[in-house]
C-alpha cells in the first residue's frame, strides 16, 4: 500500500467513512468523466444539427481556477450562435478543438481580468488551438439564462497577436497562472513574460497552479454535480430539486 492510500484511509477512518461509501478522489484541475462526457454529447448533437437551437448547451462545472478568480460555482453555458461565430466565418476552431473546451476551461494556462467589463467577465487563455494560435474564451458571470443563474461563454476564438498577451500581464489583468506552462508559452513564441503585472497589485493575489497544488483538500473543487439551481428537473445538471 502507498503512503498516499494509508493517508487516504486514515482520513476516512476519523470521519467513520470507507473506502466505497466516500466520494471518489480526483484533481482539482481534472473535469469529471460524466462532465466531460455531458459536455461532448451535447456538442456533437449540436454540430449534428440535431440540439434544438433555443437552447444553451451546458458547457459543465465553474472550476476550481475560475472560481478562484471570482466566479461563483454555477453551470457555464454556451450558446448555438457562439458556437456557430468560433467554427466559421472570421475564426474557425477545429470541432476537435472545442469538443475539448469544458476539460480546457477546468485547467487553463492563465486568466485574465476583461479589461472592458472588469469584474464582470474573465477571459480563460486555453491550450486549444485555431491553427497557430491560442484559443481564448470570453467569460460572462452571473448572467440570467431562463429560471438560472449562469456563467456564460461570450466567444470562443484564436488570438490573431501574441504579444496582445504580454500586453495585459502588463496591464495588471492576470489573475491566475500555471507557471510553468504560461512561461513555456512565451518561450516557444519567442517571447519574455513580462516580470511587472506578474506580482500582485496592493490587495490583490495573482492566484497560481502550484498554490492549489499544495492544499487540494482545502482547495477542492465545490462542484458536486449540480448547478445549484432550487428548480426541479434542471435542464442543465438532471437536478430534481427538493
Amino acid at each position: 500500500m502507498t503512503m498516499d492510500n494509508m493517508l487516504r484511509e486514515e482520513r476516512l477512518a476519523s470521519s467513520g467513512q470507507t473506502a466505497e461509501s466516500a466520494p471518489i478522489e480526483r484533481p482539482a484541475f481534472s473535469l469529471a468523466p460524466r462532465e466531460e462526457r455531458s459536455w461532448t454529447n451535447a456538442f456533437d448533437q449540436y454540430a449534428s444539427g440535431s440540439w434544438d437551437r433555443t437552447r444553451p448547451l451546458p458547457v459543465g462545472p465553474t472550476g476550481l481556477v475560475l472560481q478562484r478568480c471570482g466566479a461563483r460555482p454555477m453551470r457555464v453555458t454556451v450558446t448555438p450562435e457562439v458556437l456557430d461565430k468560433a467554427r466559421s466565418g472570421k475564426h474557425s476552431v477545429p470541432d476537435a478543438e472545442l469538443r475539448r473546451l469544458a476539460a480546457a476551461m477546468y485547467d487553463p494556462i492563465a486568466v485574465f481580468r476583461s479589461k472592458r467589463l472588469g469584474s464582470n467577465a474573465l477571459v480563460v487563455m486555453t491550450e486549444l488551438r485555431e491553427g497557430d494560435k491560442t484559443v481564448i474564451v470570453a467569460v460572462h458571470l452571473n448572467v440570467a439564462e431562463e429560471r438560472h443563474t449562469v456563467n456564460r461563454i461570450a466567444s470562443v476564438y484564436g488570438k490573431d497577436r501574441n504579444a496582445v498577451f504580454g500586453g495585459w500581464v502588463r496591464d495588471g489583468l492576470l489573475m491566475y497562472e500555471d507557471e510553468d506552462r504560461l512561461r513555456d508559452w512565451f518561450q516557444s513564441r519567442g517571447l519574455q513574460l513580462p516580470k511587472e503585472g506578474t506580482s500582485p497589485r496592493p490587495g490583490e493575489k495573482i492566484v497560481t497552479k502550484a498554490e492549489l497544488v499544495k492544499a487540494p483538500e482545502q482547495n477542492a473543487a465545490a462542484d458536486n454535480g449540480s448547478c445549484g439551481s432550487p428548480v426541479a428537473g434542471c435542464q442543465y445538471c438532471g437536478r430534481m430539486g427538493t
